[in-house]
């Protein structure tokens, strides 16, 4: 296997005769359709992640007023790739179009994904491995559980982790249902940078002057914490100033007297 940023290319599946055992390989995404080139002419794979649901945003998809401040929720439309992290779990996948983890493999190597997952469980010492699953359709998303849809989405490869992660990485809890826990975590922290739903926010004193910001929030913006992370920045910013005040009123009572 090779890590997924230096793979020369494999060959797109469907353009040749598929070995026994793959099934429901995903459409082609619709940048390359457009006419996007996803392999370069040197065999080098563009990663098209970068550009599922990204955009260029001139005005916030959220904003609200909080104790007369304004908080406001913008899309990051720079994230980082999760998959460039520490991370526990490995993703190895088979795609000729897209890159989608961490290590690819030559599918002709194997007769299908159980042979795949043999291979993983035998000779790379898997404790826990998930499926990796792609639906293409649009824009692409991932998750360990499958589609509903048979034409636009399918299997594209596994999630696992060995001892060699585990003592790596050093979790704390190492039992096999935490484990799981883990690579799912991690596969939809992976969906999030797919689907552009990674988030930034600004927040603007009364006077509209911006006071803070930050970026890199993956997850949905309300539940995973972020609104109330930004709520208590303001509510820091205001005792500040009452401080500030405070002393001010001191000092002025101290001059007169």
């Amino acid at each position: 296997m090779v890590r997924g940023n230096e793979n020369p290319g494999l060959p797109a599946f469907g353009k040749k005769r598929k070995p026994k055992g793959w099934e429901g390989e995903p459409r082609r995404h619709m940048l390359a359709r457009m006419g996007f080139k996803t392999v370069l002419p040197d065999g080098r794979r563009l990663d098209v992640s970068n550009f599922v649901a990204r955009g260029f945003y001139d005005e916030p998809i959220h904003d609200e007023k909080y104790k007369g401040y304004t908080i406001e929720i913008w899309p990051d439309e720079t994230p980082e790739n999760p998959r460039e992290w520490d991370n526990l779990g490995i993703m190895v996948y088979g795609h000729g179009r897209y890159i989608l983890g961490d290590e690819t493999f030559d599918t002709d190597r194997y007769e299908g994904w159980e042979d795949l997952k043999k291979h993983l469980i035998e000779d790379e010492g898997a404790i826990v491995i998930l499926p990796l699953y792609l639906y293409d359709h649009s824009g692409i998303t991932m998750n360990t559980t499958g589609f509903s849809c048979p034409w636009d989405s399918g299997q594209v490869g596994f999630i696992y982790v060995n001892k060699q992660q585990i003592d790596k990485i050093g979790p704390s809890d190492t039992s096999i249902e935490k484990l799981e826990k883990y690579l799912k975590s991690e596969v939809e922290q992976f969906d999030d940078y797919l689907t552009g739903r990674v988030y930034g926010y600004k927040v603007l004193d009364p006077d509209g002057v911006e006071i803070d910001s930050c970026w890199g929030f993956y997850g949905d913006y309300d539940e995973s914490g972020l609104m109330d992370e930004v709520r208590a920045i303001v509510d820091n910013d205001i005792k500040m100033d009452e401080r500030e005040q405070f002393k001010s009123r001191i000092r002025t009572k101290e001059r007169r007297v």
